[in-house]
């Protein structure tokens, strides 16, 4: 299965189009594919760079230590050859999970989380060559790599492709390379693979259908927001810490209003919230409709997963901008529960700032 010598060719179609030849997995074996972007307020509080091939329930299977899976278990394949970039291991104990990255040709990356009983030469590898380093070892397209954990979801798979800053993409003074140059990845298959890939996609968008992962729309509100403590590190606090306002991965009538659980504030609960968007002014707007010196106020915030049927306060966001390189803000503000009315709006009391550098994606290298 391994090999160390390094003949790139082998990653491109007779056309010279470079390509993944095969498929990552048995698609009978996953129910639904989230697109990039999705948000939660934990430690994916900032549109996430991957996708997620969610599997179905387990039934019944336990692990070696009689503890209950929570999806089914499959298979996991390499989908063409792969140089293994870093592996590292997630401890949560009793049990242990592992996350491969692989250069695949020419700028082009990929990523597996939440995988068990990886190849040996796998976890030899684990923690020990750290992340982004290239090893001689090679995994040949097909070969199985690991398994689903059966821990979470399923599995996550990301794509990056570091020829060049992809616009709208997060600020890379506060992110890894992973997330300003993620991209889908599922249009690296031939397209018969991608096209059933595509028909797993759990969303309503007719375009751009995979999803984006990051929408920080310079002269806007729109993207990732950092703590004033951390404004160049997204991770210091493993994303608690920050501020989301985007429009939602899945459902393009949709935005995400998502504080993280440790910048929570004002009795506002500590989860993601989605909103209606609407195109009438500043109440309820799409986050990439407010501009510098707006405030805009959104009435009704939706909670994330089960929902009890409480109400939740309105609230309220201003942006102010800032020339390249320098910090913008957006002051987060807490209301109280009702509605907004027609503005213009004014920010109340309780508020919180949040900062990102303004750096449009032209210039993510300097």
């Amino acid at each position: 299965f391994f090999s160390s010598r390094r003949r790139h060719t082998r990653f491109r179609n007779v056309t010279g189009v470079q390509t993944c030849a095969l498929p990552i997995l048995d698609l009978a074996n996953i129910k639904s594919i989230t697109p990039l972007g999705f948000v939660q307020n934990d430690a994916h509080n900032t549109p996430v760079p991957h996708l997620y091939f969610n599997a179905f329930p387990a039934t019944g299977q336990k692990d070696a230590n009689g503890l209950s899976y929570n999806t089914m278990r499959f298979p996991v394949f390499a989908p063409s050859d792969m140089y293994i970039s870093g592996v590292i291991t997630t401890i949560t104990s009793p049990y242990t999970e592992y996350s491969v990255g692989a250069h695949i040709c020419g700028t082009w990356w990929i990523a597996f989380n939440h995988l068990d009983d990886v190849l040996p030469e796998l976890k030899a590898l684990a923690n020990v060559n750290g992340m982004n380093k290239l090893s001689n070892v090679v995994i040949k397209a097909g070969t199985q790599i690991g398994v689903a954990s059966g821990r979470a979801h399923g599995f996550d798979f990301r794509a990056m492709d570091a020829s060049q800053p992809i616009a709208d993409r997060m600020n890379p003074k506060a992110f890894s390379a992973g997330w300003a140059t993620a991209v889908c990845g599922l249009d690296w298959f031939p397209s018969s693979i991608a096209t059933s890939f595509y028909a797993k996609l759990a969303t309503t968008y007719t375009t751009n259908q995979c999803g984006t992962p990051g929408k920080d729309i310079s002269g806007t509100a729109s993207g990732a927001w950092m703590s004033e403590s951390n404004p160049g590190n997204a991770f210091a606090n493993g994303e608690r810490d920050t501020f989301s306002f985007v429009q939602h991965n899945s459902d393009p009538s949709l935005a995400y209003f998502s504080i993280g659980t440790m910048a929570n504030f004002g009795g506002l609960r500590d989860i993601t919230f989605t909103f209606k968007w609407s195109g009438l002014g500043l109440n309820n707007p799409l986050p990439s409709n407010v501009k510098s010196g707006d405030v805009a106020c959104i009435d009704n915030l939706i909670p994330q997963g089960p929902s009890s049927g409480e109400s939740y306060p309105r609230v309220y966001v201003k942006y102010t901008s800032a020339a390249a390189g320098q910090l913008e803000k957006v002051i987060v503000g807490i209301g109280t529960i009702g509605q907004c009315g027609t503005g213009p709006y004014s920010m109340p009391a309780t508020t919180k700032t949040f900062v990102r550098y303004n750096i449009p994606s032209s210039n993510f290298r300097k």
